[in-house]
């Protein structure tokens, strides 16, 4: 395991990625801001989702069902930043 690095305070982010690489996901959880954090495991997918809902595809849909996609696409109405994720991009785009 790499060398303890305080996170705290202005570390260099590669170092930091370094330590935190070298964690246990148990031991990465004792370095969250947050202890209610949302683990990916536990958002259904859509497919899931629909399932459970009885959601069929509609008549004359404009693009045709795709299993592959729904199997890791989801909807979540939740904090983002409470994700136990990597990283969150923002995809959206602004205006010049």
């Amino acid at each position: 395991m790499a060398a303890k690095v305080d996170l705290t305070t202005s570390t260099d982010w590669k170092e930091a990625k370094k330590y935190l690489s070298g964690l246990s996901q148990k031991q990465r959880r004792e370095h969250y801001f947050t202890k209610d954090f949302l683990p990916l495991k536990s958002i259904d997918t859509w497919k899931k989702m629909a399932k459970n809902a009885h959601v069929k595809q509609p008549e004359g849909a404009k693009f045709p069902k795709d299993a592959a996609l729904n199997e890791k696409i989801s909807l979540l109405r939740h904090d983002i930043t409470k994700l136990e994720v990597d990283a969150i991009v923002n995809a959206a785009l602004g205006t010049p």
